[in-house]
């Protein structure tokens, strides 16, 4: 697996990793779609309340294909990362297929204090893959498109 080791001030982010759900192999190469899985671990110095902890997944341009973070999953209460302890962190998602072409994952910690956003640490481009997926338009492929088309006799 792929592995970094980061230290933003007092954050210590480590052992990253972006596989495959269904056999645990590393993402380096993708063709179709990819039930997928970014997990690594944080350990902090200080303790962060209302933390939010998210991922975005760029082009070789550096253009955003999708960003996803804690906050954006219905939880009753707030992450917490406290000063000592080690968060093991992991998303799992269904990657579509992506235009063909080089990706990035990029990760980031911010902590909401009295409604205004603190970035505690944001690393970018922790690993790269890339899309072998035939696909040369747009940026993903559609998945399940039904096509009707309806001829009216006059």
């Amino acid at each position: 697996p792929i592995k970094i080791n980061v230290e933003s001030q007092k954050i210590k982010v480590f052992e990253f990793k972006f596989t495959n759900v269904k056999d645990g192999a590393k993402v380096s190469e993708l063709r179709n779609i990819n039930n997928s899985k970014i997990q690594f671990q944080i350990n902090s110095e200080i303790t962060i309340n209302n933390a939010i902890v998210g991922f975005m997944i760029s082009n070789r341009h550096g253009i955003e294909i999708t960003t996803f973070n804690s906050d954006q999953i219905n939880t009753s209460s707030p992450l917490h990362i406290i000063r000592g302890t080690t968060n093991n962190i992991s998303f799992e998602f269904e990657l579509p297929s992506l235009v063909e072409g080089d990706y990035s994952i990029s990760i980031g910690l911010i902590e909401i204090v009295e409604g205004k956003q603190q970035t505690h640490l944001f690393i970018q481009d922790c690993c790269f893959f890339t899309s072998k997926s035939g696909f040369h338009n747009g940026i993903f492929q559609l998945r399940d498109v039904k096509f009707k088309n309806e001829v009216n006799n006059a």
